[in-house]
């Protein structure tokens, strides 16, 4: 069974195993040319699937684990954000701080609750146990919505690919996704 992220133990009869293991890794790049545009990559550095040794489970059977030791690389973030569309383009002041996102991205429902929580190098977020991935790659519209200062609504909507940062898009259709959070009192 998968414990954590990346994470399988090996086979029956291995209870007890324990191990201080580094399973996952992030370096994260940014770069932002002018005020106008953020760009960012973010590798994520994990550790591979291999098997244990046949020899220990039978002449013909093995489980996955991550007991070789091996890294790989996928991306997990490759955007650029506009942030200056509501400033320079059509001038809203309420939404000066919203921008445009487009790329492998936050999903906005999995971000959001991950902020909430502050423990996602801990465990899953419950959005994660529905089969939702943290990242999506697609276009999306985000950002807070203010008056006299006070911030009262917060959002994240946008069309995504149907696959996840770890997959191979495999659907002929979209998915729009979106979230807006709603703060009375500011």
């Amino acid at each position: 069974p998968q414990y954590l992220t990346q994470m399988y133990w090996p086979g029956p009869g291995n209870n007890g195993y324990n191990a201080f293991d580094i399973t996952r890794a992030y370096l994260d790049f940014k770069f932002t040319p002018d005020k106008d545009f953020l760009l960012r990559v973010t590798p994520n550095i994990y550790a591979s699937t291999g098997s244990v040794p046949a020899k220990s489970v039978g002449t013909n059977s093995s489980w996955g684990s991550t007991m070789d030791g091996n890294l790989s690389y996928r991306l997990k973030y490759a955007y650029i954000d506009y942030n200056t569309f509501f400033q320079k383009v059509i001038p809203v002041d309420a939404m000066n701080d919203d921008k445009f996102t487009f790329g492998q991205q936050q999903n906005p429902l999995v971000d959001w609750e991950e902020n909430l929580y502050g423990f996602r190098y801990v465990n899953l977020t419950p959005w994660n146990y529905l089969s939702l991935s943290s990242t999506q790659i697609g276009f999306s519209m985000k950002g807070p919505i203010k008056f006299h200062e006070m911030q009262y609504i917060d959002y994240d909507i946008g069309v995504y690919n149907n696959a996840s940062f770890h997959a191979y898009e495999q659907s002929n259709s979209k998915q729009i996704m979106g979230r807006v959070t709603f703060n009375p009192l500011g």
